[in-house]
């Protein structure tokens, strides 16, 4: 029921797992928080020194971004990402991408940055 292999697209899900959760009949309701559950054991299972992902054999910003907010979108901890992401801020204001030379790349900022305030996108949408 979640996207397996990539934990960019995990954290995506489970930002629309979020919205849903709690809805429909009683069979629709343990689905989805069955998939939560997988989803998030996915994403703790496969973080790299327990705070961030990698693609390609490097580190990957945009994927650790999708991935915290997925977890904060269904209230699981995600202080190890944040921290990790904090450590990856340029001195141009951005968030590194393993590609930007130590400069802000515009992509990560946008994918990571919400994860610096605590919210996913569920939240900028409905509150």
């Amino acid at each position: 029921m979640f996207v397996t292999g990539n934990p960019g697209r995990t954290g995506i899900v489970l930002q629309a797992f979020a919205v849903v959760k709690g809805q429909g009949i009683t069979a629709h309701k343990t689905a989805i928080a069955s998939a939560i559950t997988k989803a998030v054991n996915y994403l703790r299972r496969t973080l790299v020194n327990r705070d961030h992902y990698e693609a390609y054999g490097d580190f990957n910003t945009n994927s650790t971004g999708y991935a915290g907010r997925g977890l904060i979108a269904v209230g699981k901890p995600h202080s190890p990402i944040k921290t990790w992401l904090v450590s990856k801020l340029a001195a141009d204001g951005g968030i590194q991408s393993a590609w930007s030379a130590g400069a802000g790349d515009i992509y990560a900022t946008a994918q990571a940055a919400i994860v610096l305030t605590g919210k996913s996108y569920v939240d900028l949408l409905t509150k």
